[in-house]
């Protein structure tokens, strides 16, 4: 999808995406296959691959396990993001009441 600035991307791999960026928590392979409801573990696989060769998350091994997670630049813009929209909460609530 060239809406994600990466061509070759499909919409499994972009659903993978969101779901490994989700509360910016690092996601066991069954976790996200859990979570898209996907029972070929094989196909979600084959998006983290292609995720990981595009840099877009990493691969942490604890154990036996691969943890993927976003790119630490991924969790900088989501905390920026969270701040700018709680400060526009906070403008809409308090501009209201003047």
């Amino acid at each position: 999808m060239a809406a994600t600035g990466n061509r070759g991307l499909s919409s499994t791999d972009i659903l993978t995406l969101h779901a490994v960026n989700h509360r910016a928590k690092g996601r066991r392979l069954a976790e996200i296959c859990m979570v898209l409801n996907i029972d070929d573990t094989h196909l979600v696989a084959y998006s983290l691959k292609k995720l990981v060769a595009a840099r877009l998350i990493v691969v942490k091994r604890q154990g036996r396990e691969s943890h993927y997670e976003p790119r630490r630049v991924c969790r900088r813009l989501q905390l920026l993001s969270k701040v700018e929209h709680h400060e526009q909460d906070n403008e809409q609530v308090f501009s209201g009441s003047a």
